[in-house]
């Protein structure tokens, strides 16, 4: 019996968007703040647990926005 080791894809999600891995040398940390140049609303994303498919890992960037007041 031998171990069958495969380098899972990063995906990257933000609202129905898909988002191309800028650098798999990145931290998912890093690859919000890279596309945050892009959509400045994610500056105060969050990063939702990733869920793995297949071979691919995805990982979501979700923004909350609170109401004042």
């Amino acid at each position: 019996m031998s171990l069958k080791i495969t380098e899972l894809k990063r995906v990257f999600k933000y609202k129905n968007e898909t988002l191309k891995d800028p650098n798999n040398l990145l931290t998912p940390m890093e690859v919000l703040d890279f596309y945050s140049d892009h959509h400045p609303e994610l500056v105060n994303a969050k990063i939702e647990s990733p869920i793995t498919n297949d071979d691919q890992i995805e990982f979501t960037f979700s923004v909350y926005f609170k109401e004042k007041g």
